[in-house]
């Protein structure tokens, strides 16, 4: 016989909180992960900007997104 879900539980409570402190804690590995991986990330040069062939139209958007960035 199925049962009823609807109503909140003690453990579905605590099991919901340390869901999201996981989470939490998970996207806080999250961000360290790509901050050191970032730091290994070499931007173009100009040259190489110069170089590249727009595959679409949002390729001049990206590129002066990245100049905008370069003083960052």
């Amino acid at each position: 016989m199925p049962t009823d879900n609807t109503r909140p539980t003690p453990e579905a409570d605590g099991l919901r909180r340390e869901n999201s402190a996981l989470r939490s804690e998970r996207d806080e590995y999250r961000k360290a992960l790509y901050a050191v991986l970032w730091q290994g990330v070499t931007p173009p040069t100009a040259e190489e900007l110069a170089a590249a062939e727009p595959l679409d139209p949002w390729f001049n958007e990206l590129v002066a997104r990245l100049e905008a960035a370069d003083g960052d």
